[in-house]
């Protein structure tokens, strides 16, 4: 079947403009407003539209939101821009089998506060795609999503620009891929909750990005993944339990992280490999001292924890006082360097607690500045704690004697540090002599000896 002109559901309520069961069915563009009204709606169909128009609305109820398209089954190939106002749905997708695709291309996606831009979601066996491929991306504040997927594969294109308060540029809850070209510019939080960029729950799959410029605001996240499913006991409290489900987080893009942002967030058994650079932000101390770190709102380039395993071949580079560029905590969380890490100015380098394992690997490098921070805080390239293991196998330099060595290097309380790569932490003395650990390091601060050469290798102390 073949419908020619505008398909409009505007006046009145609860109305659908086209409704196809079973057929094969191209329309022009579709328009829908007022309440709980219905472009279209295909029941086992196959559907090609050319545009989609949702208006502002002020309803919030989910029953009285206009939708442009709905889908029970069948599949969807549209073009043109979508475009939804506050409080409405683009396309919402649901009973799709393998084979069935839902499938947009050319045009921009502008998803307006409180709106969804495109929904699907996935039953049975078989492969079922929703890809979404734009000239631009823009998605409002205030909950809005983009592109949301359940146990669904997702490829979407486009530059992205995300609202504050909880918006997201794609979720994918259940499992599925998730395949993302372009860059994302998630915007500071201000007065509302953090905004993701990309955020799956509860599920397996991949999550790949292209090489591109991401701008993650003040609070916000640019890649999420959570795979602990939060309960209450009976006084209230959260009890976590872990899925068996796993997600594999290869990231190209590079990364500017605003204040108290998170550049990969990873809780559960994923893998990360991050292949992109990564600009840490500030910290905010949220009313309290410096020396008060556990109430701090840090600012951290990857955060791992729950069994994740992950890896940077990457430049990370930390400029703030209490900043981190890697915080890794639990039994089974590991976190590999392969690259370079450039920490100043009272930052962190890595910090792993609570039974994690990191290591400086063979070539890579960390490399501490020499300026002191204002609020005096140390620059630090490695720190474990609380049962926690640090490796270096790689170089770590320090620039300037003014930072001071015993816990610039190491903060090893109640941990086990190596050091098997022979000779390979360098100290830089204000007088630019390069002083390589032979006959003892000692620390300015408490005078103990804390790393010397012999048998072969540097032994930490």
């Amino acid at each position: 079947n073949t419908v020619t002109g505008a398909i409009t559901a505007k006046n009145g309520q609860n109305k659908i403009g086209v409704f196809a069961s079973n057929s094969d069915t191209t329309l022009g563009t579709v328009a829908a407003g007022g309440k709980g009204n219905i472009g279209v709606y295909g029941k086992d169909s196959e559907l090609s539209i050319s545009g989609i128009t949702v208006d502002d609305s002020t309803l919030t109820n989910t029953e009285d939101l206009s939708v442009g398209v709905v889908l029970n089954g069948g599949s969807y190939n549209g073009s043109g821009n979508v475009t939804v106002g506050n409080n409405g749905i683009g396309v919402y997708a649901t009973g799709i089998q393998g084979g069935k695709d839902i499938v947009h291309n050319v045009g921009t996606l502008q998803v307006g506060n409180s709106s969804l831009g495109f929904y699907g979601e996935g039953t049975g066996a078989g492969v079922k795609n929703l890809n979404v491929n734009t000239t631009g991306i823009n998605i409002g504040t205030s909950n809005a999503v983009g592109v949301y997927t359940k146990n669904m594969n997702t490829s979407v294109s486009g530059n992205m620009t995300i609202g504050e308060g909880s918006s997201v540029g794609i979720a994918s809850i259940g499992d599925g891929n998730i395949g993302y070209t372009g860059s994302i510019t998630v915007t500071d939080k201000g007065t509302q909750a953090a905004s993701v960029g990309i955020y799956k729950k509860l599920g397996s799959g991949t999550i790949t990005t292209s090489p591109g410029n991401w701008t993650v605001g003040d609070g916000g996240y640019g890649i999420y993944v959570q795979q602990a499913i939060i309960t209450k006991d009976a006084a209230g409290k959260d009890i976590s339990t872990m899925t068996s489900k796993s997600v594999t987080i290869n990231n190209s893009a590079d990364m500017n992280l605003g204040m108290s942002s998170v550049g990969i967030f990873s809780n559960g058994a994923n893998t990360v490999n991050n292949t992109g650079n990564i600009i840490v932000g500030m910290t905010d101390l949220n009313g309290e001292t410096h020396e008060n770190v556990q109430k701090h709102l840090n600012s951290v380039g990857i955060y791992v924890t729950g069994g994740t395993t992950a890896t940077s071949s990457g430049t990370i580079t930390v400029n703030y006082d209490h900043s981190v560029g890697v915080y890794a905590s639990g039994t089974g969380t590991n976190f590999t360097n392969t690259g370079t890490m450039n920490i100043d100015n009272g930052g962190v380098g890595i910090i792993v607690r609570d039974g994690a394992v990191a290591i400086n690997a063979a070539g890579a490098n960390i490399n501490l500045g020499g300026t002191l921070a204002t609020c005096r805080a140390t620059t630090v390239g490695m720190s474990a704690g609380m049962g926690s293991t640090i490796i270096n196998n790689g170089t770590i330099e320090i620039h300037n004697g003014r930072v001071y060595f015993d816990e610039s290097i190491w903060d090893s309380i109640d941990a086990r540090v190596k050091n098997t790569w022979t000779k390979a932490i360098y100290i830089y003395m204000e007088n630019h002599h390069k002083w390589e650990v032979d006959t003892g390091l000692y620390g300015s601060k408490t005078g103990k000896k804390i790393a010397e050469y012999k048998y072969g290798k540097v032994e930490i102390y």
